[in-house]
């Protein structure tokens, strides 16, 4: 076994030592130059390792990399003294090989030797072809796993110094703290990227804030949406520039309450854009810190539309309600039983409905047909005429459902077939139907199950339309009662 880390040979002179010690000072300075200026770690390995050599006057100076943990790639290149580019071998070793450099990388122990010699392990055969007789090699580790090695040699027998041990061991150092570092820059880069390609995929809203509020980062929707450029309001603060000043205050408490993290993480307002003009946000907030707070990150998703349709949503259940409520009101308007209630009288309709100057949709009472001149029949039912409702109607483009009324019986729950609406009004309904109906009157499901209404309707009008590219019906109704009872199958 050749001999480890010799102690400092004795008798030199100091002028030998100066000289020496020169020597290295130079490399060192020209070594941590070249790592100021961040190269690739494969260019500054092999950088480091010729002024490595230079430094302590070796003739060769050596490197290699560890490749998916198996084996080594080596390569020495013949350092010369004239300043000619160096002359390099390459070759590769498995870590398992029996050889003095695979030995060094599992074990991690510094080898210097004057001599390798005939003894076993052997050094490597790309050493041995080149006519290495002696030399240093420090291996290196990354995260606890064997990355790399630095060798310096020469081609004669040679008593290494201390002094030379422990510089070639401190540059090697000084590339593990180096490689370390490209690693996490790497892996930073790396989420950071992933985070931005993420926030530009995602069709939200993603501010980044700092601990005081103030604005880091927008992704390309919150550009797009306010209106600004990361530009115009990097450093401004988040609440005076996209909070309108009706909710400063609120979101200023919210912001500050994320300091000693009691805050709300999810909270609606409304952001303030460029034009002036406001959007409804649904925001969602996160701390991302390391060790202490670094920054708070708004998610926001543009609800407007939303707001816009459970508006509009609830102004339909306000029609459907007040047209509820106007048949309930007075003893002259209809109840119907349901299918079960057979002992219930059933009154009439004759005589309840409106007259033809009222709301009807046609303008005639309930049980007489309209005139012929002005509309024509089909099947008893009323046919395409002009519309003379005095209530307006309001869109209600959603589905209901729908089932005929035979025999002036109310009809299960399992004969009720959903259709599509188009509008409706305090006095009646229209909707879709995909043939002439042969029914004169049904019931009407209003709401969702469990919980619906039912009315009973009458056919007024039925008129052909084209929908969606096909041929269906528009079948108008009114009102003209409700059921004593609902319920829902």
């Amino acid at each position: 076994m050749a001999a480890r880390c010799p102690s400092p040979r004795s008798g030199n002179s100091a002028l030998d030592l100066d000289g020496a010690a020169l020597n290295r000072q130079v490399a060192l300075l020209n070594i941590v130059r070249r790592i100021n200026a961040q190269p690739s770690f494969a260019v500054l390995l092999e950088d480091v390792a010729k002024l490595a050599a230079q430094g302590v006057g070796a003739r060769f100076g050596a490197w290699g990399t560890v490749v998916s943990g198996e084996q080594c790639h080596l390569t020495l290149a013949r350092v010369d003294a004239q300043g000619r580019p160096p002359a390099m071998a390459t070759g590769a070793f498995p870590l398992s090989a029996p050889t003095l450099e695979a030995w060094a990388l599992q074990m991690g122990q510094v080898i210097a030797a004057e001599n390798f010699g005939t003894q076993e392990p052997r050094i490597d055969r790309l050493l041995q072809r080149e006519g290495v007789v002696g030399g240093i090699t420090v291996p290196f580790h990354v995260n606890a796993k064997p990355a790399g090695l630095l060798g310096v040699y020469s081609d004669v027998p040679r008593k290494w110094r201390h002094d030379d041990v422990v510089f070639v061991e401190t540059v090697a150092h000084l590339l593990v703290a180096f490689s370390a570092r490209l690693v996490a820059e790497e892996q930073l880069e790396a989420e950071r990227q992933a985070r931005i390609d993420l926030q530009e995929t995602v069709n939200a809203i993603v501010i980044a804030l700092d601990p005081d509020g103030r604005i880091v980062d927008l992704n390309e929707s919150a550009q797009r949406l306010t209106g600004y450029t990361l530009e115009e309001v990097r450093g401004a603060p988040f609440c005076s520039k996209l909070v309108p000043p009706e909710e400063t205050e609120l979101v200023e408490g919210i912001l500050r309450s994320c300091r000693n993290e009691s805050f709300t993480n999810e909270y609606a307002g409304l952001l303030m854009r460029k034009d002036g003009s406001q959007l409804r946000v649904v925001w969602t907030l996160k701390l991302l810190h390391n060790g202490q707070m670094q920054s708070i990150v708004l998610v926001g998703v543009d609800r407007a539309e939303q707001f816009q349709a459970v508006e509009k949503l609830r102004q339909m259940n306000a029609v459907t309600h007040n047209a509820v409520g106007a048949l309930c009101v007075g003893r002259k308007r209809a109840q119907w039983p349901l299918a079960s209630d057979k002992d219930d009288p059933v009154a009439s309709p004759a005589g309840n409905s409106q007259s033809g100057t009222g709301n009807s949709m046609v303008g005639r009472g309930d049980n007489t047909p309209p005139d012929p001149q002005s509309a024509r029949t089909h099947a008893g039912l009323p046919v395409p005429f002009r519309e003379r409702r005095a209530s307006p109607r309001h869109p209600y483009p959603y589905r209901q459902s729908i089932a005929p009324i035979v025999d002036r019986r109310m009809p299960d729950a399992v004969d009720f077939s959903p259709v599509e609406c188009r509008d409706i009004s305090s006095v009646g309904v229209a909707f879709f139907y995909d043939r002439v109906p042969d029914f004169t009157e049904l019931a009407l499901e209003v709401g969702s199950r469990p919980q619906v209404t039912r009315l009973v309707c009458r056919v007024v009008r039925v008129a052909g339309v084209e929908h969606q590219g096909r041929k269906r019906y528009l079948v108008g109704c009114r009102f003209i009662g409700r059921c004593k009872r609902e319920q829902a199958g």
